[in-house]
């Protein structure tokens, strides 16, 4: 099997080239898609607090799907307080509105920020995998 060299500048490049390969390739990339966001909304859903669910109840995977057989998916928290809970306010401090008594500034509870990074360098890998099969030689890293 010949074999074509390929090299990877960036997530975007990955892309491209995948939306290249045959279709069952393709379909194979799209469960690993998937399931890599299936299984960051679960991490994150396991490390929010449960003091009243709604936080965990408001964390969705949303995808969306081209022409070519390609799949983009996110893992979003539809609450309304997530990005507050995210990024702490960005340190602002916060007032009750009856009285203007102070409660403080909402410490960063960084629940997103570590768990995408480390689903995304899986998936990559796995992703990376895929197009070697296929017979290219891949160079370089997906970030």
């Amino acid at each position: 099997m010949a074999t074509t060299e390929l090299k990877i500048i960036g997530l975007e490049q990955l892309r491209a080239d995948l939306k290249r390969l045959p279709e069952d390739l393709t379909r194979e990339a799209a469960v690993i898609v998937q399931a890599t966001a299936d299984a960051m909304a679960v991490d994150v859903i396991g490390q929010y607090a449960v003091k009243t669910g709604n936080l965990r109840s408001h964390v969705r995977v949303e995808t969306t799907s081209d022409v070519i057989g390609g799949i983009t998916s996110k893992v979003v928290s539809r609450a309304r307080h997530a990005y507050i809970y995210e990024t702490g306010g960005e340190g602002k401090e916060r007032h009750w509105k009856k009285n203007g008594k102070s409660t403080g500034v909402m410490p960063a509870k960084r629940i997103f920020a570590p768990v995408a990074p480390l689903r995304r360098r899986i998936m990559e890998a796995a992703l990376i995998d895929i197009v070697r099969r296929a017979g290219l030689t891949v160079t370089g890293s997906a970030t």
